[in-house]
């Protein structure tokens, strides 16, 4: 019985299979190969090498597999332990029985996941993987000698179990044979002895390799597995892209370029490919291919390595670039680039030039055109198409920050913006104009920025040094943003420009200025005077085209007959919705119709600030008003009783009862008018002096100032609102000065009151004069001894509205002096320059209130 039979015989029997089973053939394949490998310890000649390289094998195998034993103990930990155990064994000491023990544990190694059992499955026997021969001997020799063909290779080469399990004698192979096979997967062809599988490229089991050429082999078949790598990605985003006329799939120009941008990088690799194919021989000539001594397997791998280095970072860059578009795409290929390899370096900027190429027609087209060439929303600046034209420079366009690039800045980014929309903007809001200018420079759309394939001299991309030199890979991109800052500078100031002079920006604020904030004193005054009878009825019987006539009336009668036509055109009058026991005075503003391009300055949100604005100016005027004709009443009523001083001392004379009373009375109630009337207009005065000089001057200096210096149209907004602020906050209309404006409305609504009270007392007053008047008459006609009590019930008239008048200024002291504190306690303004302090002392310049304030006054503060 032979050796083989006698290993048959012990598996059958031990495991008590039966020999018509599978399972049965399959563990006795294994038993004999596991005995051959020890039987072949003896005569073949293993090293240490050997020993090293099946140790590293085992090493391997239990760092994939599960960590730790079913003790907890770490098994590498353990395997190492156990190794230098076994070293100090008398009978391991020699390198090849250990070899042999470490190859069988080898073979009986357990299964990891997702790796089979060696030798056996579920469904039956399969081939036994194959362990690399690691002979010293075959490891010196060259490799067709060491692969050279014959029984006794043979059977070293199964004994040490380079080849297991398949039917049929081990391949013969040659080493131009593995070089050219070589060379065929790493054109991504399969070969006899490279097979194209689900992760790459695998070696064929049949082929029988030396371990020095099975581990170069291994290397340079990662080179083929990044070829594939490479061009599959290629291929797929170029599938998906050809598939975009039938379905809705994503796409990327930056993908695209990408794309192009990697198959220009292996036109190298397949050059060099070329190359050493045509150092190897035919395919057919068998003869020619054995003794080839041109290239061999080392030469390969020293020829590789240059593509080598190269697809592992096209590999390493396509990997991170993998779902990335747009700007985002584009940051990761320029950091890419900032390595200190400088083939590297070069590499990687040939790839950005590429893949920024799309961007930057995009960036053209967006400030040139003011169109977005964005099919696949990869651009930095995003539309929103359901924002009508009216909000066209507020809200249409927005700046994505996630897709700006890392080598522009958000500055950049937002002037490339701001160009875009200035473009659009002076298209579609400015109609017949153009939005580029052709001067003397030759400043025109197309020289706004070249483009790598525009026909122009300069690039992008390739910033060349004084003597014609090109700068470093960290200069790749210095002069976009320098092309980016001149075509905006020129694109803003031109539209800065085109507002101010075509469409006479500074001049429609001017006219808000004059009319809607009252600067033209003389319109308002006239206006006034033509208004007043019908502001003083209902609101509710307020007509607009009465009022509109009025103020047509009220224009030619002042210096405003002399502004432009258009600004005349523009203006008219706007009646609030009445409420119950509101007065035309109420209702009524200045209305001044605002169209494109000027809504994008003066938007409703900015004329709703005009219209307070107005509200407040027009009431402050109203009373200031409403005061001097309270003194021309009484200046009227003071000549009246110089003229007719006579009477009083004739009524006297005769003997008329109540006539000294009533001459008394009649002097008290309009020295209070008088005092009172003094105090009221001192107090509107220097409010309506502060808001007009100090404010509404102060701020219109400012706005002119600023939008001189203006470069864009932001700006140009940016210091209208800050126009806007100032007035609101000078004008006590904005956030947090709600005290001082009450305290003011309520001030200005006692003058109001007053006025009314005086205009009682004037009424009276000429009532009593007439009567006496009449009653003289009477008496020269006859009707002499007759006495009727008369001027009475005009004494106690006057008597009652002097005690009203009493009243009224103790309470508008009273207010007046919760006003200064309110001024007191009120925060130092931020948009204007002067305070409020100046305005304090001008109200009570000489501690008149003050003083009340401490005095008995205070006793009439308790009692109100």
């Amino acid at each position: 019985m032979s050796l083989r039979s006698l290993v048959r015989a012990l598996v059958r029997s031990e495991l008590k299979l039966d020999q018509d089973q599978e399972d049965a053939r399959g563990l006795e394949s294994l038993a004999i190969d596991v005995f051959n490998s020890l039987s072949a310890s003896g005569r073949s000649q293993r090293g240490p090498s050997e020993e090293a390289a099946v140790d590293d094998l085992i090493a391997r195998h239990l760092l994939q597999g599960r960590r730790k034993d079913s003790r907890g103990l770490d098994r590498h930990l353990r395997f190492h332990g156990l190794r230098k155990r076994m070293q100090e064994q008398p009978v391991l000491r020699n390198s090849g029985s250990r070899c042999a023990v470490l190859q069988l544990l080898y073979s009986l190694r357990g299964r990891n996941d997702g790796e089979s059992e060696p030798g056996f499955t579920k469904n039956g026997p399969h081939d036994v993987r194959r362990v690399p021969r690691f002979d010293m001997a075959a490891s010196s020799m060259p490799l067709s000698e060491a692969a050279a063909p014959g029984p006794r290779a043979e059977t070293e080469a199964v004994s040490a179990g380079l080849y297991v399990g398949r039917a049929g004698p081990p391949a013969q192979l040659s080493e131009g044979r593995l070089v050219r096979d070589l060379l065929f997967a790493l054109q991504g062809v399969n070969s006899d002895c490279f097979t194209r599988a689900n992760h790459g490229f695998e070696t064929d089991s049949a082929c029988i390799l030396s371990r020095p050429a099975w581990m170069l082999s291994q290397r340079i078949l990662e080179l083929a597995n990044l070829h594939l790598k490479l061009t599959a990605c290629v291929n797929s985003i170029l599938q998906v892209e050809g598939k975009r006329g039938k379905e809705e799939l994503p796409g990327s120009l930056l993908g695209q370029a990408l794309c192009e941008a990697l198959r220009d990088q292996l036109r190298e690799y397949y050059k060099t490919l070329a190359l050493l194919m045509s150092k190897t021989a035919s395919v057919g000539d068998e003869k020619s291919l054995n003794a080839s001594s041109d290239l061999s397997l080392r030469r390969l791998w020293s020829w590789l390595q240059g593509p080598r280095s190269r697809l592992q970072l096209l590999a390493s860059l396509t990997e991170a670039c993998r779902g990335l578009m747009g700007g985002a795409l584009a940051s990761t290929v320029h950091g890419f680039g900032h390595v200190g390899d400088a083939l590297a370096q070069e590499a990687c900027m040939q790839i950005l030039r590429r893949v920024v190429s799309p961007l930057l027609a995009m960036i053209r087209a967006w400030m040139t055109e003011g169109e977005l060439q964005d099919p696949f929303g990869e651009f930095f600046v995003c539309a929103d198409s359901s924002v009508p034209l009216d909000d066209l420079w507020k809200r249409m366009y927005s700046l994505e920050i996630e897709m700006v690039p890392s080598f522009l800045t958000l500055d950049l980014s937002r002037k490339i913006l701001l160009t875009g929309k200035s473009v659009n903007f002076i298209r579609l809001c400015c109609p017949g104009q153009n939005w580029f200018q052709t001067d003397s420079r030759g400043f025109s759309p197309g020289s706004f920025l070249s483009l790598p394939s525009d026909p122009h001299e300069q690039d992008d991309l390739r910033p060349q040094a004084e003597d014609g030199s090109p700068l470093p890979g960290s200069m790749l991109l210095a002069n976009l943003s320098k092309q980016v800052e001149s075509a905006a500078e020129k694109m803003n100031k031109h539209l800065v420009k085109l507002m101010m002079d075509q469409y006479a920006l500074m001049e429609h604020s001017l006219a808000l200025r004059r009319f809607l904030l009252l600067g033209q004193g003389d319109f308002v005054e006239s206006l006034m005077d033509g208004a007043q009878e019908e502001l003083i009825r209902d609101a509710a019987k307020i007509h607009k085209h009465h009022l509109m006539g009025i103020l047509d009336m009220a224009l030619r009668q002042s210096n405003a007959q002399f502004c432009p036509s258009d600004v005349l055109a523009r203006l008219g009058v706007k009646l609030l919705s009445p409420s119950s026991g509101e007065c035309g005075w109420d209702i009524f503003l200045l209305d001044y119709a605002i169209d494109s391009p000027l809504h994008v300055v003066f938007t409703p949100a900015a004329m709703q600030k005009y219209d307070r604005a107005f509200q407040f100016l027009w009431k402050l005027r109203r009373v200031s008003h409403a005061l001097a004709s309270c003194w021309n009443q009484h200046m009227s009523l003071q000549r009246h009783l110089v003229s007719r001083s006579r009477l009083f001392s004739s009524a006297a004379a005769t003997g008329m009862v109540g006539v000294p009373e009533l001459r008394l009375e009649m002097r008290q109630t309009l020295h209070k008018c008088t005092c009172l009337r003094n105090e009221m207009h001192h107090f509107v005065q220097n409010i309506q002096s502060y808001v007009m000089c100090e404010v509404l001057e102060t701020s219109w200096a400012q706005l002119q100032s600023g939008w001189q210096a203006c470069t864009d149209l932001d700006q140009v907004i940016l210091e209208h609102q800050r126009y806007l602020s100032r007035l609101e906050e000078g004008a006590f209309l904005a956030p947090g000065s709600e005290a001082v404006l009450s305290g003011l409305t309520a001030l200005l609504g006692l003058a109001l009151d007053f006025c009314g009270l005086q205009e009682q007392a004037c009424a009276a007053s000429f009532e009593a004069v007439e009567a006496m008047d009449e009653e003289q008459v009477s008496d020269e006609e006859g009707s002499a001894g007759f006495r009727r009590p008369r001027p009475a019930p005009y004494a106690r008239s006057l008597a009652e509205c002097r005690a009203q008048l009493g009243q009224l200024g103790d309470s508008f002291v009273v207010k007046l002096q919760v006003l200064l504190r309110a001024l007191e306690e009120q925060p130092a303004l931020r948009y204007l320059s002067s305070d409020l302090s100046f305005l304090l002392c001008s109200l009570d310049f000489n501690a008149y209130y003050e003083q009340k304030r401490k005095g008995p006054i205070d006793e009439r503060v308790r009692l109100s």
